[in-house]
């Protein structure tokens, strides 16, 4: 996550599931769309949103909040079969923390809306909400981020569907690095296994 001094913020998340990919080459064609998409893909939400702009009007209320939130973000996809390189990126650039707090908490409605109706949440939405609702406030000076852990509910992977642990061995077997970027040197933290870049100004 960059946080810009004038209060803006930009977020970048990747997905990096290569290596796993290449103990288990069938899984991701079992249980997803990849096979109809191109290896090499990237698309906005706002590209999407301004082709079928004709069309919204006819969405609830609810879902046009959805979409608006999740505007910024673009979506990026490569896989290779071959090279067993399979990568998911999702960046966005934002006005402030609390625009980026919305578009986050979009996804995870999405997510759920999406894990319900196929009686699965895949294991890559539950990898990210896991952590529930990630709060970040930033006012080009200090940062802070609070996390609430979400209890197990009915909409808990079901583990008898068919291919599920393969998805949970593909997203949530890996690791999770965080970064910080900031635009000036940080001074204190209140984590204590924190890193610092040479220069001070990047956290992981």
């Amino acid at each position: 996550v960059y946080f810009n001094e004038d209060g803006t913020v930009s977020y970048s998340l990747k997905y990096d599931a290569s290596q796993i990919l290449a103990m288990a080459p069938d899984a991701l064609s079992r249980n997803s769309n990849s096979s109809t998409m191109p290896s090499d893909s990237t698309f906005s939400i706002a590209d999407v949103m301004e082709e079928h702009k004709d069309s919204l009007h006819l969405l609830p209320a609810e879902k046009r909040e959805i979409l608006e939130a999740i505007k910024p973000f673009s979506i990026a996809l490569k896989s290779d079969s071959i090279s067993k390189e399979f990568n998911i990126s999702l960046n966005g650039d934002f006005e402030s923390a609390d625009a980026m707090n919305a578009a986050l908490i979009a996804l995870q409605r999405i997510y759920k809306e999406q894990g319900s109706k196929k009686g699965i949440m895949d294991a890559k939405a539950k990898f990210d909400i896991n952590y529930s609702s990630s709060h970040y406030s930033w006012d080009g000076k200090k940062m802070s981020r609070t996390i609430i852990i979400e209890e197990e509910t009915s909409e808990t992977p079901n583990e008898n569907v068919k291919g599920y642990q393969e998805m949970v061995m593909l997203f949530s077997g890996g690791k999770m690095i965080t970064r910080y970027h900031f635009p000036k040197r940080v001074t204190s933290v209140d984590k204590e296994k924190a890193l610092f870049s040479q220069d001070g100004k990047t956290i992981v």
